[in-house]
Parts: C-alpha cells; sequence; structure tokens
C-alpha cells in the first residue's frame, strides 16, 4: 500500500514542483529565446516551446491532488478548517518571512531585474496582489479558497453518482475550449465554469472511477502526447519575434494533458516494466521522490527568492547560452531549496512551518 501511495500520488507531487521549477526557470530565460524566431525558429526556441508547454500542468497536478486526497471523505467543517487550514498557512508565513529577509540582505549585492521594497508596506502590498519575489503566491490565495469550500464540494461528490460526476466534468472540459483563442477577451461570465475547482473534483474522479479507457496508461500517453503537440503547433503559429503565447491553465490543452499524466501515474504499473534487477535504485528514488513529495509545498514557497538569487550569481557568466543557463538555473534551485528545507525539518518543532 506505501508503495502504492509514492507511485500514485507522491511521484504526481514530485512531477508537478518540478514542473512549476521548469516554467519559472522559462520566465527567466525567455528574454534570450523570444527574438529567435524570425528567420525561422532556433532549437532553442523549439525546447523553450515545449517546455512551457509540456511542464504548463504543475499547478493544475497540485489541485488534481488536492480533490483526490480531500474529496470522498466524511469531513466535519469545523474540524477541516481546524486541521488544514493551518497546514497551508503556517509554511505561507515562514517562507514570507524568509523570503523578505533574504531578499533585503541581497538586493545590493546581486543582479535583480525587480524594483526593491521601499517599506513595509509595500511588502504587504506585493504579498497580497503577487508582485516580485512573490509573484507565485497567487497560487496561496486560489488553494486557500479552495480549501475553504472544499467542505461544500465534498458534500456534492459524497452524494453524486458516477453519472452526475462525468456530466460535471462533461461541461467543465467544454468550457475549456473558451480559451482555446488565446487573444480572445471573454467577458466574466462566460469563464465562470472554467476554475480551479475543475480539477479539483476532476482528480477525485479519476481516482475512483472503474471506467478501462481511464485506467488505460496507453490512453493517457495519447492524451499527453496530442495535447503537448497540439498546444506547441498553436504556440508556433500565434507567437512572433515580440512574445511566445502561453495557454491558459484552464484552457483544453492543459485540462488534457494533466488528466493523462494523472491516469498515466495511476496505472503506471500495467505498462509492465520490470524494476526488479534495479531493486537498491528502485529503493532510493522512492525515497528521493517521497521527500521531494513532501517538500513540495515549502519548495513552492521558498523556491522564486532561491531562483532569483541563483540567477543574480550566474547571470553575467551563463546569460544567453539558453541550455547550460536553463539547466544550472533549474537544478540548483531545486537542490538548494529542497536541502534548505529538508535540513529545516529535522530542527524540534519546524516541520509543519517548513512543509
Amino acid at each position: 500500500m506505501n508503495i502504492n501511495r509514492i507511485v500514485y500520488f507522491d511521484v504526481i507531487r514530485s512531477f508537478a514542483i518540478i514542473s512549476v521549477l521548469l516554467i519559472h526557470v522559462s520566465a527567466f530565460t525567455s528574454v534570450s529565446i523570444i527574438p529567435q524566431f524570425d528567420l525561422g525558429p532556433s532549437l532553442n526556441w523549439w525546447i523553450y516551446n515545449f517546455d512551457i508547454n509540456f511542464f504548463k500542468c504543475g499547478v493544475d497536478l497540485f489541485l488534481m491532488l488536492t480533490g483526490a486526497l480531500l474529496l470522498g471523505r466524511e469531513w466535519n467543517i469545523k474540524s477541516f478548517l481546524i486541521k488544514k487550514i493551518p497546514r497551508i498557512i503556517k509554511p505561507f508565513i515562514f517562507w514570507t518571512i524568509v523570503s523578505s529577509i533574504l531578499f533585503v540582505g541581497c538586493y545590493n549585492f546581486l543582479y535583480f531585474n525587480i524594483p526593491p521594497f521601499n517599506s513595509f508596506t509595500e511588502i504587504i502590498n506585493f504579498i497580497f496582489t503577487s508582485q516580485g519575489i512573490f509573484t507565485h503566491y497567487w497560487y496561496f490565495w486560489m488553494i486557500l479558497g479552495v480549501y475553504l469550500t472544499i467542505p461544500i464540494y465534498n458534500l456534492f461528490v459524497l452524494n453524486a453518482s458516477q453519472n452526475e460526476l462525468e456530466y460535471f466534468m462533461i461541461i467543465w472540459i467544454l468550457s475549456s475550449f473558451l480559451f482555446f483563442d488565446p487573444f480572445l477577451k471573454l467577458p466574466n461570465y462566460l469563464i465562470y465554469l472554467s476554475s480551479p475547482i475543475g480539477f479539483v473534483i476532476a482528480g477525485y474522479y479519476l481516482k475512483i472511477t472503474n471506467r478501462k479507457i481511464l485506467n488505460n496508461p496507453y490512453f493517457a500517453l495519447c492524451c499527453i502526447f496530442l495535447s503537448v503537440l497540439l498546444s506547441m503547433l498553436f504556440t508556433f503559429i500565434y507567437s512572433n519575434s515580440q512574445v511566445i503565447v502561453e495557454w491558459n491553465r484552464y484552457s483544453i490543452f492543459p485540462v488534457v494533458e494533466s488528466i493523462g499524466i494523472f491516469i498515466l501515474f495511476k496505472n503506471f504499473h500495467k505498462l509492465n516494466f520490470h524494476f526488479s534487477k534495479f531493486y537498491k535504485l528502485k529503493n532510493i528514488l522512492i525515497n528521493c521522490v517521497h521527500s521531494l513529495a513532501k517538500c513540495s509545498y515549502g519548495i513552492y514557497l521558498f523556491h522564486l527568492i532561491v531562483l532569483y538569487l541563483v540567477n543574480g550569481v550566474i547571470y553575467t557568466s551563463f546569460n544567453g547560452r539558453f541550455k547550460l543557463w536553463s539547466l544550472l538555473l533549474f537544478v540548483l534551485t531545486l537542490f538548494i531549496s529542497w536541502g534548505i528545507i529538508v535540513i529545516f525539518e529535522k530542527i524540534p518543532h519546524m516541520k509543519e512551518f517548513v512543509t
């Protein structure tokens, strides 16, 4: 059961946090890539195109895991809020303080392509509006809203039949086509159906469904391949030398890819890969995946300031060398963030604040 949990949940969570980091690394290096569209996109441009489309699913997978883990259980609203809300707020407060101190302390010594804090009020404003080193904090405000409404949606899934869940899924997937044209500005009332809660309920549904096609890893691979291929193609069609078009996370391509990845990891054992010859390596990999999954929320909150610091150190040496620059940014940011959290975790009473 423990091994199954590692494969089913921890691998998805680990893949999700790696995807988030790679998307943010791509954002740092995009300045050297966008002009390479002229006279035929370069190899680096196509690598970037692949990155921003294949790894777009990170946050979507986190949302699906939220549904898979929290929905379908008998929750008392009061006990749920008391148990779960501090679980996301404590690390948020801790890593906000740490990130602010590091940013203020290092701003005058390293390269930062963002404005400094001029006052405590400005720090608070940046946190609430997700700006600067807190750009990624939109996820916290979104997931806080999701957690607050989980008990309500839980009542729906507890009482819904499979057909009713599938009706919701169909409406949600159809609504994702509203985002097909990245330049089309939709009225707000047309996008109410496309929301984070769609991924949350999708995660729960995909966990419990017995439909053969939704438990077929080869179908999952087709979903992933086709969604990424088509999103890359349409990115090429819509882009130019001034901008690379990125798809809304609620659009059809990220939706289909996220569904495919969830199904793939849930049913990975059906691919009949034989790992018996690599038993020791398998155990090491399982332990690493479990550790990375456990630290993923802390890494999400902390990694952006680490990314800024790492980029500040290596920027002048590697700016313009896209592949090496991207690789170093990703590897150093991941292992520094992960390592610091693992160290903090070993300090008594710190675990609840860092993960």
